[in-house]
């Protein structure tokens, strides 16, 4: 089985990917978020192999997507990662305005830039909005089976967002 092993690692986000209220193991008012975990994971699983992560966690509480490609995206791609983890778009769902296809196209321009750069790209999210009754009403054009823009389905935000309509 072929291996990657990733040196440069960083996180993309809103709260949940900067660790708010992601208590520390023995110190309780420290705070350790998954991207972080996930980084030590990575850092002690590379230095296996003689090598270590550099990691740079630019999350921020109360961001939503358009922060995310607009500002995070860029800052990242000039720090040169070869992974990349993205979850981002609880705040944006919070609106009774939020069109769920329409910030998973604007997610997935952002995506599109990462994946471009050569980097490994982790895109999660923390529920599929397509089996929130609550946002049924507010659904944009329904996508077709097929990626947009010639993406396919590893790189496309959107069919993540909407797999098996």
């Amino acid at each position: 089985m072929s291996r990657t092993t990733f040196t440069r690692y960083v996180a993309l986000g809103d709260s949940l990917t900067e660790g708010l209220c992601d208590s520390a193991p023995g110190q309780p008012d420290a705070f350790l978020g998954w991207a972080d975990r996930l980084a030590g994971i990575l850092d002690g699983d590379a230095r296996l192999s003689g090598a270590s992560v550099e990691f740079a966690n630019l999350a921020v509480r109360g961001r939503r997507i358009a922060d995310v490609v607009d500002a995070q995206v860029p800052h990242a791609l000039e720090l040169g990662p070869d992974l990349v983890s993205v979850m981002v778009g609880g705040n944006d769902l919070m609106s009774p305005a939020a069109d769920p296809d329409a910030l998973a196209a604007r997610l997935e321009s952002g995506i599109r830039s990462l994946r471009a750069s050569g980097a490994t790209v982790l895109l999660a999210n923390i529920f599929d909005p397509q089996f929130a009754f609550f946002l049924k009403p507010f659904r944009g054009a329904r996508p077709s089976s097929t990626p947009t823009s010639g993406a396919s389905p590893a790189t496309s935000a959107r069919s993540c967002w909407t797999c098996g309509e």
